[in-house]
């Protein structure tokens, strides 16, 4: 990456690394750690999705799988929670190659119900394995360690996302600018071309979709040790819609637009919950679930329209010209 290009990057960063000296709200922090989690497994999905321009509907399944590798590595095993993650990120990225070896002969909206099996599928085995607690989910998941108890504060832990999440955006900007990058631009635009100019198609989609499995079990790993408990209802497949509603509002085939949409959507559903007690007694939201789905809603559809490509990617065209 050229150091032009890695300003941005820095710029966030140093912006973001000042949010726990401005503040020292748990709920605050906890807003932007959960954000920061859900992108790291937005940002694979959108390099599956859009520039790969494979549908999937179960990045909430590799998720789940690195969250519970985790969890019992540091809990069964009483091993550290680092190697926690790393196994995570091991065992995701098995299980997507072994599934994408099979899942991705298919294509269009075949593959996205594909997709969206697995993760229901792995949702439903999490229930049935005692390792994993049954339907109870596993407790006491530890935090990881680091310099005594500093990664055990909310600011501690704000920081430890905010690196993993710079590095993959790093990361993955390097490999959209690089020859495998491009090689997945010319599979998104049409599959048939890629393979006239030479790009062995095969391998190109099962390459991004191991990375993309990775990402989302290193996403599960830092939830589950910043919550400390986990449950196959925490991933259900509604997750996997959420991210992708994430994604294509920020621009899917954008690795900033996928954070940035991250950041909008979360930050937005934390602001309706948080309405009730807002407004005057007076005005009653009947369900705020329902409601929350409503806003979300329409955004989507506002963007399609006017918007197609995502909120990053227009507005960056729309600067330049």
């Amino acid at each position: 990456m050229r150091f032009r290009s890695f300003l941005p990057v820095l710029a966030v960063g140093l912006i973001l690394a000042l949010v726990p000296l401005v503040t020292t709200s748990k709920q605050v922090l906890g807003t932007f750690i959960f954000a920061g989690i859900y992108a790291i497994a937005v940002i694979g999905l959108a390099l599956f999705s859009g520039y790969a321009g494979q549908p999937s509907m179960g990045q909430a399944g590799f998720c789940a799988i690195g969250a519970y590798a985790s969890a019992i590595v540091a809990t069964k095993f009483s091993l550290s929670p680092w190697l926690g993650m790393l196994a995570a990120g091991a065992t995701s990225g098995l299980v997507g190659w072994l599934i994408g070896s099979l899942i991705l002969r298919l294509s269009g909206h075949y593959l996205a119900i594909g997709t969206l099996g697995f993760g229901i599928i792995v949702a439903a085995l999490l229930k049935q394995w005692e390792w994993t607690g049954l339907s109870s989910g596993m407790r006491n998941v530890p935090r990881y360690e680091f310099v005594g108890d500093v990664l055990k504060t909310e600011a501690g832990y704000y920081y430890l996302v905010l690196v993993v999440l710079l590095v993959v955006i790093v990361l993955s900007l390097n490999l959209v600018r690089s020859r495998p990058g491009r090689a997945l631009r010319a599979l998104h635009e049409s599959e048939i071309g890629a393979e006239m100019l030479g790009v062995d198609t095969a391998t190109a989609k099962l390459r991004v979709f191991v990375l993309s499995a990775v990402l989302g079990g290193v996403a599960g790993s830092l939830y589950a040790h910043y919550v400390g408990s986990i449950t196959p209802d925490t991933f259900e497949f509604t997750i996997s819609v959420e991210m992708l509603v994430m994604a294509v509002i920020g621009g899917v085939s954008s690795v900033w637009g996928a954070a940035f949409g991250t950041a909008f959507i979360w930050g937005l559903s934390q602001a309706i919950k948080a309405l009730p007690d807002l407004l005057p007694s007076a005005v009653k939201i009947p369900s705020i679930t329902q409601f929350e789905l409503m806003i979300f809603g329409a955004i989507l559809i506002l963007v399609m329209i006017f918007m197609p490509d995502g909120l990053v990617p227009t507005m960056t065209k729309r600067q330049r010209r």
